[in-house]
């Protein structure tokens, strides 16, 4: 049984990144395995929850992954990111590098605990 992997135009410009950054040889094997079956383990695969509630993800490496949805029906594997690990926590959006006071005290909190792991001086 074969299914068909469908690129989003976000994961075929992250599949050229890929490739420019040496990775295409441990991405490959990965995309065979979803062409054969998506649900094969190992290697390993996540179910993802929140935002991207209903897809699935498996490590390239240590700080990339393949973000995919499955398609039952189709019998379709759907290729969203083929790209580095989004770290929520690197860079919280809501605060720029210029703004050092809030007027919310959740906000205050964690700009302050962000500042302190980055090793800098309140």
């Amino acid at each position: 049984m074969s299914w068909r992997l469908v690129f989003t135009r976000q994961a075929q410009k992250d599949a050229k990144k890929l490739a420019a950054s040496g990775l295409k040889q441990k991405a490959e094997p990965l995309l065979d395995i979803l062409r054969q079956n998506p649900y094969q383990s190992p290697p390993a695969f996540e179910k993802l929850i929140g935002d991207l509630a209903g897809a699935y993800s498996r490590r390239i490496n240590i700080q990339h992954r393949l973000t995919y949805q499955i398609l039952e029906e189709e019998k379709t594997v759907k290729l969203f990111v083929c790209g580095p690990i989004i770290n929520k926590w690197a860079r919280p959006l809501s605060f720029s590098r210029r703004k050092t006071q809030t007027d919310n005290p959740d906000q205050q909190a964690r700009y302050e605990l962000f500042v302190l792991r980055r090793g800098g001086a309140l």
